[in-house]
C-alpha cells in the first residue's frame, strides 16, 4: 500500500510538474482554434484581487461569440489547471487589467458551465479563430478605451505632428485611436464621426480594421524620437 501510495505521489508530482512547466510557454495564437469549448465569451475585466504571484479576476460578460452563455460574470485565477476549477491560461501577457476585455473558452461541467481558458482580447483575435467572428462587432471599436493622465500627456505630443492627408482639415471631426508601437512611434487610425473621441488601445494588435468597424479607415503614424531623447515621453510598458 505505502508503494502504491509513493508511486501515486510520484505521478501527481510529475503531472503538476509538467503543467507548471507548459504554463511557462505561451502558446502561438493558432492554438486557439484547436481549443475545445462548449461556448464563447466577450468579458471586460471588472475585479482583480492580487496576493504576491497569485492573482484572481472577475470578468463581467460583454457578449457571446459561441454557443449559449446564460452567465454574467466569470472568476478566473493563475492556479494550474489540475488544482482547481479555475484555469488562467499560459499566455505571459496575464495577469489582466481592470477594464481590458478578455476571451474565456467555457467547458461544460454537471454544475454548468465554467472556465477552461481564458486569453486577452488581442490574442483571442490573433489566433484567427472562425469561432471568434463575432468578437470585433460587438465593441465596433474592439478594446479601444479612453486614456489615462500619462497616455493623455503622450496624446497631447502626437496630435499636433499628425500629418493630415489630403480631405482632412480638422482633425477634431474623426475619432481617433492610438496605439504605442514602441518607445518612439505612434500608431493611429482616424474614422469620421459625428460624436468624435479620443481613445487609446493597448497594444498594436488590438487597433480597429475597416472589417471590424465597417468604416473607412485613415491610417497615421508619428515618430516621436526628439521628445524620447529629450525625456519628454512618459515610459514604455508594452
Amino acid at each position: 500500500m505505502k508503494i502504491i501510495l509513493a508511486v501515486l505521489l510520484v505521478v501527481l508530482g510529475l503531472f503538476g510538474a509538467a503543467e507548471a512547466q507548459a504554463c511557462r510557454i505561451a502558446p502561438r495564437p493558432d492554438a486557439l482554434r484547436s481549443l475545445d469549448a462548449d461556448a464563447i465569451a466577450l468579458v471586460l475585466i471588472t475585479d482583480l484581487q492580487v496576493d504576491g504571484a497569485t492573482w484572481r479576476a472577475t470578468g463581467a460578460y460583454r457578449g457571446t461569440l459561441m454557443g449559449h452563455v446564460p452567465q454574467r460574470e466569470f472568476s478566473f485565477d493563475n492556479r494550474p489547471a489540475f488544482a482547481g476549477e479555475l484555469v488562467v491560461s499560459c499566455n505571459q501577457s496575464w495577469p489582466p487589467k481592470l477594464g481590458r476585455y478578455g476571451v474565456v473558452y467555457l467547458r461544460r461541467t454537471a454544475d454548468g458551465l465554467r472556465v477552461h481558458r481564458v486569453y486577452p482580447y488581442w490574442w483571442a483575435r490573433a489566433s484567427h479563430d472562425p469561432r471568434l467572428a463575432p468578437l470585433d462587432r460587438l465593441p465596433p471599436l474592439g478594446a479601444a478605451r479612453d486614456a489615462t493622465s500619462k497616455e493623455t500627456r503622450l496624446l497631447d505630443l502626437t496630435e499636433p505632428r499628425i500629418e493630415l492627408p489630403a480631405g482632412v482639415s480638422e482633425l477634431s471631426r474623426y475619432t481617433r485611436v492610438y496605439a504605442r508601437a514602441s518607445p518612439t512611434i505612434v500608431t493611429g487610425m482616424l474614422l469620421q464621426s459625428r460624436t468624435p473621441r479620443r481613445l487609446i488601445v493597448d497594444s498594436t494588435e488590438e487597433l480597429p480594421t475597416e472589417e471590424t468597424c465597417g468604416c473607412k479607415l485613415i491610417h497615421v503614424r508619428v515618430h516621436l524620437d526628439d521628445l524620447w531623447a529629450a525625456g519628454q515621453l512618459p515610459p514604455f510598458n508594452p
